[in-house]
């Protein structure tokens, strides 16, 4: 389902908050390494989504291809970099999806006795020229607290291409733990879907984490 512009906006200015923190965090040089094959995968697209993506598509594509031969893997690095209250333990990951994406389980890396800021950076090193689209599948329960809105709905899915572009991929997303902040924002799927002139690179990232299962949809894709 196709959230209303109203919502998007929303869902874009709560990003916006979070990123407009006085105290930066800087993108350090050291990582551990986290591959795909430590990640759950499953390549998995709601109808609407799946309609969404034909629809961008550029006419030099065949899209009555098969999935086999119109689909190719686009690999993702997803930096985590903690920042100064040390959520990650003082350790800042770097997750390598090649497969076709993978899954990122906050619940295995978070320190919950510490409360902080920590920042996301999206790498996409072998990207071929083409057109990228970024859509988001929302996993997170809507609700108001103190008149406030949190999470993003359930089965609504997003085109945040543009604030991948504009914000994201040069600065970085930054993301609080207070309150499963993080959680209440980025819980989902992102599918980044890069169209070239004969195939669609495409990869599925899941941002979840097990601790927090009631705070989340009971029905995912």
């Amino acid at each position: 389902m196709v959230k209303s512009k109203l919502s998007l906006f929303i869902f874009a200015f709560a990003f916006l908050i979070l990123s407009c923190e006085k105290k930066e965090i800087e993108r350090p040089g050291d990582f551990e390494i986290i591959t795909s094959a430590d990640s759950k995968f499953d390549l998995a697209f709601p109808e609407e989504l799946w309609n969404q993506i034909l629809r961008d598509a550029p006419l030099t594509l065949d899209i009555s291809k098969s999935a086999y031969d119109l689909f190719e893997s686009l690999f993702v690095q997803i930096e985590v970099v903690d920042g100064p209250k040390q959520v990650f333990n003082g350790i800042n990951y770097r997750f390598d999806f090649k497969d076709f994406g993978g899954e990122i389980d906050f619940n295995t890396y978070l320190e919950r006795a510490n409360v902080g800021s920590f920042k996301m950076y999206f790498n996409f090193p072998m990207l071929e020229a083409g057109t990228m689209k970024v859509y988001f599948l929302s996993w997170t329960e809507q609700y108001t607290k103190d008149e406030e809105i949190f999470g993003n709905g359930c089965g609504f899915f997003y085109d945040v291409t543009s604030y991948f572009q504009k914000e994201v991929l040069k600065k970085g997303l930054l993301l609080h733990t207070n309150n499963y902040r993080y959680l209440d924002l980025i819980g989902g799927r992102l599918y980044f879907v890069n169209f070239t002139k004969s195939k669609i690179q495409i990869a599925q990232v899941t941002l979840t984490d097990s601790s927090l299962e009631t705070r989340m949809c009971s029905n995912r894709i």
